[in-house]
């Protein structure tokens, strides 16, 4: 019985990898709002091809393509000179970043700083402030715990 990688031609395999490790470097560029708007469609000859959701992110994204370019070549080593950027549908983008897309988990704050909480809600003279501080240190403490 053969392998289901035997079905697969290499150079799809290796356009895949190459566009997986193209999107994870786009995203330590990029500002953490772009994440869920843009994709990677490909590279013909040497421009890559970005996708975005809308014409507003078109146009966002355009003014970040020459710096992008810049690190791009000197992190991956691959021969891009360009790169355009064209809309795509959203579901394009949804789906090709499903992966980078899911909530994170959060981190807990320090426990100085949720000392801190709690010192300026006992200094407070407003009331309601003050039981909001207290409030949210509490919270604070059970997802630490």
């Amino acid at each position: 019985m053969k392998n289901v990688g035997d079905y697969i031609h290499s150079k799809l395999i290796e356009t895949t990898r190459k566009n997986k490790l193209i999107t994870q470097l786009l995203y330590r560029y990029l500002p953490p709002e772009f994440i869920s708007h843009i994709s990677v469609v490909g590279i013909k000859q040497k421009t890559l091809i970005l996708g975005v959701d809308s014409s507003a992110w078109l146009t966002k994204l355009r003014f970040l393509t020459d710096e992008l370019t810049k690190n791009l070549r000197s992190q991956t080593g691959l021969d891009i000179d360009t790169i355009k950027v064209q809309k795509v549908d959203a579901e394009h983008c949804q789906q090709s970043n499903k992966h980078y897309l899911r909530k994170k988990p959060m981190q807990p704050l320090a426990e100085v700083t949720r000392r801190q909480l709690r010192s300026l809600a006992q200094d407070t003279p407003d009331e309601s402030l003050s039981k909001s501080l207290k409030r949210l240190a509490g919270r604070l403490d059970k997802r630490v715990n």
